[in-house]
């Protein structure tokens, strides 16, 4: 057997192995508005907003404009898993707190019979003026459970307000990378 074959037969092994492994990890199941709910710590002037103009993405977004600020409120987004495994995420943070002794937090969370799990992938204190995070992050999802986040923070600035955005967006699967991978490098030997 030629040296080649050989590669092409171990990138198919990979490949494989690789689709294996992304069964356990869960499609996205969270794109619709329609499948999240929201509550928020303050109902004083406080408004939030669950959308998705760019899909596959979803974005979560709050607002918050009394002194309750000043004591710190929160926002919590969340759905319902439709399957179990293994949901990665990418995620991006923008948020406006104001000036004045500011913090803001990021914490995703899931559900299950075992209890709750939560990441706390941001957190800050001075939380400066529209700043931008972004990461990513992987939730253990199980069926029929609640999953999502938590953001929030405080201020003491006389303009008491605070406002914020999270971006949801899914990795792909390392089956899925592989697999381009494979074709890709195919697509080169052949020419």
């Amino acid at each position: 057997m030629q040296p080649s074959n050989v590669k092409i037969i171990c990138l198919f092994v990979i490949a494989f192995v690789a689709c294996a492994f992304a069964s356990k990890n869960v499609q996205a199941d969270y794109q619709a508005p329609t499948d999240w709910s929201a509550s928020l710590s303050s109902s004083n002037n406080s408004r939030y907003e669950i959308r998705n103009p760019n899909p596959p993405a979803i974005e979560l977004v709050y607002w918050f404009n009394s002194t309750d600020v000043y004591g710190g409120v929160s926002a919590t987004f969340n759905t319902t898993a439709t399957q179990t495994g293994a949901l990665t995420l990418d995620w991006s943070y923008r948020f406006w707190h104001e000036w004045a002794g500011t913090s803001a937090s990021l914490t995703f969370f899931a559900n299950s019979a075992s209890g709750l799990v939560e990441n706390t992938v941001y957190s800050a204190t001075p939380a400066y003026q529209g700043t931008f995070v972004s990461g990513s992050t992987t939730l253990n999802l199980s069926q029929g459970y609640s999953w999502g986040l938590r953001v929030g923070g405080r201020n003491y600035d006389s303009s008491s307000s605070l406002s914020g955005i999270v971006t949801l967006s899914q990795l792909p699967s390392p089956g899925a990378l592989a697999l381009f991978g494979l074709t890709s490098l195919m697509g080169r030997r052949r020419r």
